[in-house]
């Protein structure tokens, strides 16, 4: 039959913190761009309310990026 890796619930969650301090390290550079052109366009705006703004735009740039060009197809094409 199959054999399932059995990972230590350490284990499992030493990879994930891995893989999880990988993708900020990833997302750095994108994270300072989209930061500087926030400040730059809201100049009043709280250290709390750029950090939200960022993490907002970060995840809208995601899933933009990483959705699967038949699925933006078929949301063009069905919303008539």
């Amino acid at each position: 039959m199959f054999k399932l890796d059995y990972k230590t619930p350490t284990e499992a969650i030493t990879t994930l913190n891995e893989t999880l301090r990988q993708t900020k390290r990833d997302e750095k550079q994108l994270r300072d761009e989209i930061r500087a052109k926030y400040k730059f366009e809201n100049p009043a705006a709280t250290e709390e309310r750029i950090n939200a703004g960022v993490n907002r735009l970060v995840f809208e740039h995601k899933v933009k990026t990483t959705r699967p060009q038949s699925v933006r197809f078929f949301f063009l094409f069905s919303i008539n």
